[in-house]
């Protein structure tokens, strides 16, 4: 049965380098039920340098709240959330690389800390994603998925597949120079932690069979998607991709989409705004969704997570990912 959100206040190498920490050796057992989120917030864009600081402070204050108050309404069983893509900074108008590099942020940050600190206070995991400055690489600049927890960042996974804006980084395009600093497994991370496998698809890489397929093969159990998808004509198939990649994988997908872009003009200082498409919506391992949010309101959609689903009956076994291994993770 699909939750159907309500707007606003529904709820239903170095291995860091590689871009995960490992958690501590000696884990809580793993909790195979619990609640999941996301949370589709209207983001708020970096015009003007002189104000990053302010303006990254008011979406973080605004995502923060939202995930306050969905721990509360969730009573502890919430463990883990998705933002929208680049919810700190928003789309660039200004792509060159001097705007990249007066709004990236580095993993982990400054920018991040009171996320974290987040996390701790309510012992959850929070995926989103970033303009990232790498500093083993000066000049270079990903749009970059992330996980973080009690523990600070798990994961940072650039967007190694589908396109980008110009001067942001695809790995393919420059994979061999990543690895060579950032280590072997640095590409599609997954991080074990107490509530199953985690792993992160940024953006358009949702429309990558084999984006996905990588992480399965890796043992994902939830596959967290924050995205920016606008209205286009055709549309573009956001559901259809989403319970396609639950299924072949046989995990949770978690996909986060704006509600809105918005920023003032520092010419003119007039108000202006880009809806997005909304649709953020939870899709179980059967390839049916869980909880959708209808339309582009903000708010949020929560459903139960049953990492026991994740197996599927014997006659699905040809969509179990251990059967292309060979196929979909060569070096």
């Amino acid at each position: 049965m699909i939750e159907h959100a309500r707007p606003a206040e529904c709820s239903s190498s170095a291995a860091n380098n590689a871009g995960y920490m490992r958690l501590s050796a000696i884990m809580p057992a793993m909790r195979e039920r619990y609640r999941a989120a996301v949370v589709q917030l209207p983001v708020e864009a970096i015009l003007d340098p002189a104000v990053r600081d302010e303006v990254m402070a008011l979406n973080r204050a605004r995502a923060i709240a939202a995930v306050e108050r969905l721990a509360a309404s969730e009573r502890g069983a919430l463990r883990v959330v998705v933002l929208p893509a680049c919810f700190l900074q928003a789309p660039l108008p200004d792509r060159t690389p001097e705007a990249l590099e007066r709004v990236a942020i580095t993993l982990p940050g400054p920018e991040i800390a009171p996320l974290i600190d987040l996390c701790r206070r309510h012992n959850l995991y929070l995926a989103g994603s970033c303009v990232e400055r790498f500093p083993l690489l000066p000049g270079w600049y990903f749009h970059s998925g992330f996980v973080i927890g009690p523990d600070g960042v798990l994961i940072r996974a650039p967007k190694a597949q589908a396109r980008s804006v110009p001067h942001v980084v695809v790995l393919k395009d420059r994979l061999d120079a990543y690895r060579a600093v950032a280590g072997p497994d640095a590409l599609f991370p997954v991080v074990e932690t107490p509530i199953g496998r985690l792993g992160v698809l940024v953006e358009s890489e949702i429309y990558v069979p084999e984006a996905a397929r990588a992480l399965a093969a890796k043992g994902v159990q939830l596959l967290l998607h924050p995205t920016l998808h606008r209205p286009r004509t055709p549309p573009r198939p956001l559901e259809a991709a989403r319970r396609a990649r639950a299924f072949e994988n046989r995990c949770f997908v978690l996909t986060a989409n704006h509600a809105v872009t918005e920023g003032r003009s520092p010419a003119t200082g007039e108000r202006w705004r880009v809806p997005a498409a909304g649709g953020s919506a939870i899709a179980g391992p059967d390839g049916h969704d869980l909880a959708v949010i209808v339309g582009a309101e903000e708010g949020a959609a929560t459903a139960t997570v049953d990492l026991g689903a994740t197996g599927g009956p014997a006659e699905e076994a040809a969509f179990t990912p251990a059967l292309y291994r060979d196929v979909y993770c060569r070096d």
